[in-house]
């Protein structure tokens, strides 16, 4: 009898399709599926194992591993069946390249169990904020990058490399992926979860459902988890909004937004955190606060880097930017500060957005300002008509002119201000790219809103190792001293921003024949800058004050009878004193507070000053450092000073009750 070929291929295909039902696959790549590299070794392992029931006959199975279509490596594995069951496992390592892998799962007769097409190894990005994060062109038209290499997990829980609809990537994101996919030679996934028009809450997690999916939070932390990915996989989280919250306090975006950071830093905890500073136009005015509060971003934040979006061509929209010299603009700053940070591209020229510091009167009659740029090493181009963009804060003095010479910015006013405690503020301006001021890779420099204008200028001079930091108007006595560069310690480029305030405060009881009298100098430094090790530091102080203040001292004591006169007291620092190594027999004697690991004395042509040696500064933004001159005399017997820790102060007896000193 004649079989009839259908009736025979049915009949397989059936017993095929119940062998396939027979068989558990606990692990096994989909197709387009990205796995997280290791950067140590720049691979990744894909499992794939699961279970087949004894019924299916089989008694092995290959894992066939393909590199762009040709046979890489065979896994054969004997099938031990253990109570009608027997369970598989591999780990093949794929390279991330731009190579894309094939799986097949085979059993002994040939049927493909199980199959996976262009898998790859690489990096993943998070990108979230409003329609900035999710546009590609103004006007909106056809995507026009297609890059294989480039994936995304979608909320279908397939993987894609289809850019439309466009919002799958951003504008930005896509182009910043391909910088990496064509530089690197690295496959990327990019997960997108912004949305057009959203204020800040919109993003926000629930803390009782962090994977509710009627959650904009939730519907991405879904995506990442089913796409296989866990916390610590992510290189990087990029916010582009703010728009919608244009006129909202800073301190109300500041408190969303840091709830948003805590959250991603628990459930992606990503290396770094990019942050774009939203431009003036689209909901944001002349009075908005929050392009300065994301210029100080990165000392709330820790990891977190800002980047001006001044200088790129936004469309006549005011709100979103062109393709080609807009959004990928954006892009290739985003991707210099990822190249830096993560591939090892070596340079850091040019990369960061230009920030300000040392705002200053340049001249006695204040029709003059001075602000530096930093980083310092960059190079700046001041464009035409640029200093329109500036203003004073409620003050009818304007800005007329400016220059740039080095990293100083002048800027020429149209008469003296007047006002108390005046401010300066520049949002930058739309919709063109022109006039900022730019570095040498063209970027815009940060808009700043309601900046002191402080007084005095700050100047520096080189003498050897060491830097000295002077107010311009006395450039004879420094404020401070740093050694950048110390043998052993930091090897990385930073500078300072450096504020002083002394105060004098006497205290005396004429009655119980005791005093204290005080000279504090305190310096508020602010760090621009990476370090990677100790720095050494000195102290300035005025020699003619603190002998003052000796005098005044004495001459208390020998008016008043009183017995003792303590030696000097300096404190480095505002640590809690150690009484045991600071009493002797006539009152106080010298000691420092735990700022750096040890402390000398000198002199700099005719300044003292006291050097603190090994403060470290890595990870720090700025610090406060304080020098407190204070000499005592008291009436009390010898020893009975005494340091009270519940008040933190000194004490001394009277004969009848104890007294505080200071």
């Amino acid at each position: 009898m004649k079989k009839h070929p259908i009736l025979v291929f049915l009949f397989f295909l059936i017993l095929t399709q119940l062998a396939l039902g027979q068989v558990s696959l606990s692990h096994f790549p989909k197709n387009l599926q990205l796995y997280k590299r290791s950067t140590t070794t720049n691979t990744a392992t894909v499992p794939v194992s699961g279970s087949i029931s004894q019924t299916t006959g089989y008694t092995s199975i290959t894992l066939e591993v393909y590199k762009n279509s040709i046979l890489l490596q065979s896994y054969p594995e004997v099938l031990n069946y253990v109570s009608g069951n027997a369970t598989f496992s591999f780990n093949p390592i794929i390279q991330a390249e731009l190579c894309n892998y094939g799986f097949k799962l085979v059993s002994n007769s040939n049927v493909v169990l199980a199959e996976a097409t262009d898998v790859v190894a690489g990096d993943l990005y998070l990108i979230q904020g409003q329609s900035n994060s999710v546009s590609h062109n103004y006007p909106s038209g056809v995507f026009p990058f297609q890059n294989t290499f480039i994936r995304s997990y979608l909320s279908n829980n397939t993987w894609s490399i289809n850019a439309n609809p466009s919002n799958v990537f951003g504008g930005i994101g896509y182009w910043f992926a391909e910088q990496i996919v064509n530089n690197q030679n690295i496959p990327i996934c990019i997960l997108n979860g912004g949305k057009g028009a959203m204020p800040i809450d919109y993003f926000q997690r629930n803390d009782n459902d962090i994977y509710d999916n009627t959650s904009n939070y939730g519907l991405l932390l879904q995506r990442f988890t089913n796409a296989g990915f866990v916390a610590e996989d992510a290189k990087a989280i990029i916010w582009y909004q703010g728009e919608s919250n244009g006129e909202d306090l800073s301190s109300y975006y500041q408190a969303q937004f840091s709830d948003l950071y805590a959250d991603w830093s628990l459930d992606f905890s990503p290396q770094k955190y990019y942050v774009f500073q939203i431009h003036k136009g689209c909901g944001v005015s002349s009075t908005s606060e929050l392009p300065n509060l994301f210029r100080n971003f990165p000392l709330l934040f820790t990891n977190l880097q800002t980047i001006s979006t001044n200088g790129a061509a936004q469309g006549t929209d005011n709100c979103h930017y062109y393709n080609t010299n807009g959004y990928n603009v954006l892009a290739e700053r985003l991707y210099n500060l990822v190249a830096y940070d993560f591939y090892s591209s070596g340079n850091n020229s040019g990369i960061y957005s230009p920030n300000i510091t040392n705002v200053r009167f340049s001249s006695p009659t204040k029709n003059e300002i001075k602000l530096d740029l930093l980083p310092a090493t960059d190079t700046y181009t001041w464009e035409t008509g640029m200093h329109q963009d500036f203003w004073i804060e409620n003050s009818a003095t304007t800005i007329t002119g400016g220059s740039i010479v080095g990293n100083t910015v002048t800027l020429t006013l149209s008469g003296s201000v007047s006002e108390t405690s005046p401010q300066l503020s520049y949002l930058g301006h739309n919709p063109d790219a022109t006039p900022f001021i730019k570095n040498q890779n063209g970027i815009g420099m940060l808009s700043f809103k309601n900046v002191a204008i402080q007084n005095n200028a700050l100047v520096t001079s080189v003498d050897g190792n060491w830097t000295y930091y002077y107010y311009e108007n006395d450039l004879t006595h420094p404020l401070i001293g740093v050694e950048h560069l110390p043998v052993g310690g930091n090897t990385q480029n930073f500078v300072l921003d450096v504020s002083l305030t002394t105060n004098s405060i006497p205290y005396s009881s004429t009655a119980a024949k005791e005093g204290t009298f005080s000279l504090s100098k305190v310096w508020n430094i602010t760090k621009y800058g990476t370090t990677d090790g100790w720095v050494n530091i000195r102290l300035f102080h005025n020699v003619s004050s603190q002998t003052d203040l000796e005098n005044t001292a004495t001459n208390f004591a020998t008016l008043n009878g009183s017995l003792y006169t303590s030696p000097l007291l300096y404190i480095q620092t505002q640590a809690v004193l150690n009484p045991a190594t600071q009493l002797n027999s006539n009152g106080l004697s010298i000691s420092f507070g735990k700022c750096g690991q040890t402390n000398s004395s000198g002199s700099y042509n005719t300044d003292n000053y006291t050097q603190i040696n090994q403060v470290n500064l890595t990870g720090l933004t700025g610090i406060t450092m304080l020098k407190k001159v204070i000499h005592q005399v008291d009436l009390a017997p010898a020893g009975t000073i005494r340091y009270n820790n519940t008040t933190h102060k000194f004490q001394g007896f009277t004969g009848v009750e104890w007294v505080d000193f200071n």
